[in-house]
């Protein structure tokens, strides 16, 4: 699975959980109706959020990201160690 795909589908089946707690605890509890609609409606729409969110993901974009941040990292490392060859043993800079 996808790293940047996990934490939604991570979120989404927490709130699955948290939903069938909130029936639980409904049930339990009894709960004041309207503080559980209030519950129930905001993880709704977490979960709404959520999978738009996950829908508007293209797989191509997340490769392309990713490559771009192995090439950015090559480069970071390419100038760490053309410093590094550039310094004296005090750490000042050859002329």
């Amino acid at each position: 699975m996808n790293a940047r795909i996990k934490p939604i589908i991570d979120r989404l089946a927490e709130i699955a959980e948290q939903k069938a707690k909130l029936a639980d605890d409904w049930i339990i509890r009894h709960m004041n109706n309207n503080k559980f609609r209030e519950l129930k409606a905001s993880l709704d729409q977490e979960g709404t959020r959520i999978r738009a969110l996950k829908a508007k993901i293209d797989p191509a974009q997340i490769l392309e990201l990713e490559s771009t941040g192995g090439i950015l990292r090559f480069w970071e490392n390419q100038i760490k160690n053309m410093v590094w060859n550039t310094e004296n043993e005090d750490g000042s800079m050859f002329k």
